[in-house]
């Protein structure tokens, strides 16, 4: 019955409900509040966990608060983010067949050759694979900045001991060290990049021939099986034309 159906479940789901909600909120704390403190103060999570539960102490009301105005940007940021990667999924969608339409019609409805336009597509779906998961990535920062800003100000506003210099020596420190990784992430990059175009164009003068073996094997075999069936039909033919006489004869 329902009632005992209901005092069955209901302990089970209340504690499922109620332990998902405690991790999502423990995790909304350490990527909001702890995170930023040990980067800010070069200390361990145990010392940051330490000295956030000094900085809840002081401000429960500002931080319960803080919960619920990103649970509400959570949400209309979401919508918002979802359509701008919809949006960038149609303006890549409109390049691709720019990019790639015009071309198929100009060398394999004009030209007729379609292993050329099968090159010029392995050549340039190479870039526009790499611009389109960059662009799309790139979606995400904009909603990805402001909710780390966000969290930054509000912790800044807290009686915390956090001020806009600890931010300020923070990003001055940060640039410093990146600065510092630039030329080798950037050779990293390029390395990767010329890699990937290597491979790809390997796999390309590996594919590309044997796609054309391949079709002119199916184009003989097809004209094989067409010159059978051609025979085959012929022969039907006498031996209906002969069966016939036969019948004529009797």
């Amino acid at each position: 019955s329902f009632p005992v159906g209901l005092k069955i479940f209901l302990l089970p789901a209340v504690s499922i409900v109620a332990v998902t909600g405690a991790i999502m909120i423990l995790s909304v704390v350490i990527d909001n509040f702890i995170v930023p403190m040990m980067a800010l103060d070069g200390i361990g999570i145990m010392a940051a966990l330490k000295q956030f539960g000094a900085i809840f102490s002081a401000n429960r009301g500002d931080i319960a608060l803080f919960l619920l105005v990103l649970l509400g940007l959570g949400i209309v940021l979401g919508a918002g983010q979802t359509a701008v990667v919809f949006l960038a999924l149609i303006a890549i969608v409109l390049i691709g067949l720019i990019v790639f339409g015009i071309p198929f019609v100009a060398i394999v409805l004009i030209i007729k050759s379609k292993i050329a336009f099968a090159i010029y597509a392995i050549v340039a779906a190479i870039p526009f694979i790499m611009a389109a998961v960059i662009a799309l990535a790139a979606t995400a920062l904009p909603f990805a900045v402001f909710f780390r800003s966000f969290s930054l100000y509000y912790l800044i506003s807290l009686n915390s001991g956090y001020t806009e210099s600890s931010l300020a020596a923070y990003a001055l420190k940060k640039a410093e060290r990146v600065k510092g990784k630039a030329p080798i992430v950037l050779a990293i990059t390029f390395l990767f990049i010329i890699g990937l175009v290597a491979i790809i164009g390997l796999l390309a003068a590996i594919a590309i021939p044997n796609f054309i073996k391949a079709r002119e094997n199916a184009i003989k075999k097809k004209a094989a099986v067409s010159a059978q069936a051609s025979r085959n039909l012929d022969q039907h033919r006498k031996l209906m034309f002969n069966m016939g006489e036969f019948e004529s004869a009797q």
